[in-house]
């Protein structure tokens, strides 16, 4: 200890450190955990923290076995809450996947009882059944409220599309309570599945034909699931595909969602959950990699239902405060709409869209006497273009600029504080570059280099 032994443990009592302090340290810790900290500081501290059985309640079994940590960890915690780790592509002992993972169960089965938080990152659908059915069976009911499972390659990266990846049959026993669900190239029987309490779900990786949940399976998971907060559907492969202009779908309303993310989706997945769903509260959204041209029919409607409207009035406008397009085959005059239907809009950040122009930012330019409680992304703050092949000019953009500086508190007018422009033909130009280092706060521009 050297140092840490002549140190007054009185001149901060730990039985005095504010439990809300512990938690933001312990949430914050890198390279050294912080319940190992807490209890080096000196022996009548490390009595303390030995005391406090949260402190001991995260069990890792990412680690090397034989494990000897995590079990002094589920010792101390008990009778706290479990949030549990494994990951076998980061052993490096001699033993199998196999081997080291009936290890670290052996370890945690008489205490799935208390497992709040699991996390399963394999290489192997034997491994993730394996965990899951420990789970399971175990003797009594297990209260998870967080399920994350992962199947990667020996790279880190999800298998490959060829690849079909798991029906986990067990994952239905576990889902009562579940609040969080985060599946990466992992399947699940998707119907008859309980899943009224789940406030974030994210899918990813799902590419193969016979992966992912079918239009009736997803509208069943979003319609069973009003309580959602977060929904992200990433290269997520409808097994059957949404025909466009059929019957509309019935609207789905989820009053509590306020983080929509799309990435990759195919067989018109995008288009039916933008046709579908009505979220009043969103307020992030994010769309990527979505080429098919039925976007721009779909989504100024999907915009119109995040609004409030009672006699054709607007009541409430929407609450999106950041946007995210990047690769989606969208036409200017939608993108324009978008930015004239969302006043709240604090960040926007335009990545491979065509469509992106100087002209583009004509709706962010705003006078003294237009200033009103509708006007297109006043409060904007920042602002994020790139590698967007038609922005070859920054005319318009600057005049957005210069009109928002010095307008009157009062007015709700933000000035744009961060600038990143990188890999446009705009970029080219020293000119431009020098206006906007001295009118912009922070910009970025081409690669990385801070201006």
């Amino acid at each position: 200890m050297g140092e840490a032994e002549s140190w007054d443990a009185n001149i901060l009592n730990p039985e005095e450190v504010p439990q809300d302090l512990i938690e933001y340290i312990k949430k914050a810790q890198n390279k050294i955990r912080f319940d190992v900290l807490f209890s080096w500081v000196c022996n009548k501290w490390r009595c303390i923290a030995i005391s406090i059985t949260a402190l001991w309640s995260k069990i890792d079994f990412r680690g090397r076995p034989p494990y000897d940590c995590a079990q002094e960890y589920i010792r101390r915690s008990k009778p706290s809450s479990l949030s549990v780790y494994f990951n076998s592509q980061r052993h490096k002992s001699s033993l199998s996947e196999s081997q080291n993972m009936d290890k670290a169960l052996e370890l945690i089965s008489n205490n799935v009882d208390r497992v709040k938080s699991l996390v399963v990152e394999v290489t192997s659908t034997s491994e993730l059944v394996k965990v899951l059915r420990t789970f399971c069976q175990a003797s009594s009911p297990v209260p998870l409220e967080s399920l994350q499972l992962a199947r990667y390659n020996m790279i880190g990266r999800g298998i490959s599309g060829g690849e079909t990846a798991p029906r986990l049959g067990y994952i239905k026993q576990l889902m009562q309570g579940i609040r969080h669900i985060r599946l990466v190239n992992v399947n699940i029987p998707w119907d008859d599945v309980t899943h009224r309490s789940l406030s974030s779900l994210r899918l990813a990786h799902l590419s193969h034909h016979s992966n992912g949940p079918s239009i009736n399976n997803l509208r069943s998971v979003i319609a069973g699931s009003p309580r959602l907060e977060s929904l992200a559907l990433e290269d997520v492969r409808i097994s059957d595909k949404f025909i466009v202009n059929q019957v509309a779908p019935t609207p789905i309303t989820l009053p509590f969602l306020h983080t929509l993310q799309l990435k990759q989706l195919s067989n018109g997945g995008d288009h039916f959950v933008l046709a579908t769903l009505i979220a009043p509260n969103l307020v992030r959204l994010t769309l990527h990699d979505l080429p098919s041209q039925d976007l721009n029919n779909v989504l100024p409607d999907f915009v119109r239902g995040l609004q409030t409207i009672e006699s054709g009035a607007v009541i409430s406008s929407c609450r999106v405060e950041y946007l995210q397009l990047c690769n989606c085959k969208l036409e200017s005059t939608v993108v324009e709409g978008m930015l004239a239907s969302l006043p709240n809009l604090l960040e926007i950040y335009f990545h491979s869209m065509d469509c992106v122009t100087d002209s583009l930012f004509s709706s962010l330019i705003i006078s003294d006497q237009e200033v009103t409680d509708s006007n297109a992304c006043k409060k904007l703050q920042i602002l994020r273009v790139v590698d967007c092949s038609h922005f070859t000019m920054a005319e318009v953009l600057k005049q957005a600029i210069t009109s928002r500086q010095g307008m009157l508190q009062d007015s709700g007018v933000e000035e744009l504080k961060r600038l990143d422009v990188k890999w446009c033909p705009m970029a080219n130009e020293f000119e431009n570059k020098e206006w906007f280092k001295q009118n912009v706060k922070t910009v970025f521009w081409k690669i990385d280099e801070q201006v």
